[in-house]
């Protein structure tokens, strides 16, 4: 099963980076357009990142603590349950991919919103 999500992130980021070399060197687009796309395609290998920093601590190879217990949802509103890190770098992967994974989410929810500004302001400053 790995190794089949390993080949498939591996060919979509080869992918991701032949489209981008061909919107940055034949620029079908104006120039803002193709800024956007490039830089929201750069942001895509956030995903695959994320997701292979959390992986081990989402599977339960690697534990936050050193207790038994397993955590599935990773959220609870008893401050008794919540797993608790000794050391902030011994689950720095953790904190790292959840960020990653969070700048790509906030990313691809503001993206229709900021190529509908960029193309509103082109047509603006058309006329």
């Amino acid at each position: 099963m790995m190794a089949g999500e390993a080949l498939v992130d591996i060919i979509s980021i080869f992918c991701t980076c032949v489209m981008m070399k061909i919107i940055f060197c034949i620029r079908p687009f104006h120039v803002n357009m193709t800024h956007i796309y490039f830089w929201f395609m750069l942001q895509y290998f956030q995903c695959p990142l994320a997701r292979w920093l959390l992986l081990p601590y989402e599977q339960g190879w690697v534990r936050v603590t050193v207790l038994d217990k397993r955590y599935a949802s990773w959220y609870t509103e008893d401050v008794r349950e919540m797993p608790h890190a000794e050391f902030v770098w011994t689950c720095f992967p953790l904190i790292l991919g959840g960020f990653f994974r969070f700048a790509y989410i906030v990313s691809v929810v503001h993206f229709i919103c900021i190529f509908a500004l960029e193309r509103t302001a082109a047509s603006y400053f058309l006329r």
